[in-house]
């Protein structure tokens, strides 16, 4: 993986974790293992959701720019199915407990995002193609 895709990686991962870290604290604390079991759960869930946009991201890097975002697009549906076939699993889940794996998955979501979104915001891309460097 290229420094950069690892950094923005790291950068949406880290603040993700410190979430599910207080949420797996609270909810071990109000549900005991349940609760941990749920956040863990949980926080698998955000970072494989996630984690492919970062790895479809880099494997699709180098090619044109139409048919990378056409394969990211393309994964976007997959993704929302998969994620509604494991909710559907988890909601009856032993040993799990609900309130933990929806904490910890609202949570680590909106920490994962404000990551990226910081990100992306101090990161100096470039939107225009410089002459020479197009795909046309």
């Amino acid at each position: 993986m290229p420094r950069h895709d690892a950094a923005a990686l790291r950068s949406a991962a880290a603040p993700s974790a410190a979430a599910l870290a207080v949420v797996a604290v609270v909810a071990t604390v109000a549900a005991g293992a349940p609760g941990l079991v749920g956040t863990l759960a949980g926080g698998a869930l955000v970072a494989a959701f996630f984690g492919v946009d970062h790895l479809v991201a880099a494997r699709t890097a180098g090619l044109e720019p139409r048919l990378a975002m056409t394969m990211v697009m393309a994964l976007y549906p997959l993704k929302l199915g998969l994620l509604a076939l494991v909710l559907l699993g988890a909601a009856d889940a032993p040993g799990l407990s609900a309130p933990a794996f929806a904490a910890a998955v609202v949570l680590g979501s909106l920490a994962w995002l404000a990551g990226h979104v910081r990100l992306v915001a101090r990161r100096r891309t470039l939107v225009v193609e410089p002459d020479g460097l197009s795909w046309r």
